[in-house]
């Protein structure tokens, strides 16, 4: 009997860990995924700006050598 109850003692323990765990890992992702999209984003739209400036002076340069 007392073997039992240690037995449910020990599951009951582990389950509340994994239960803390996961929500301090949720916690750490609500945290951590708005950083790193405003991050991709941010690098994104700069290299689309850089592209598309670089794209528009290539065909610039273009049209004025081949009149």
């Amino acid at each position: 009997m007392i073997r039992k109850l240690e037995f449910e003692l020990c599951k009951s323990i582990l389950k509340m860990w994994d239960y803390n765990k996961s929500r301090l890992y949720e916690q750490i992702l609500k945290v951590e995924t708005p950083i790193l999209l405003e991050n991709f984003f941010s690098f994104s739209t700069s290299e689309l700006t850089l592209m598309k400036n670089s794209n528009t002076q290539s065909l610039s340069q273009t049209l004025k050598s081949n009149p």
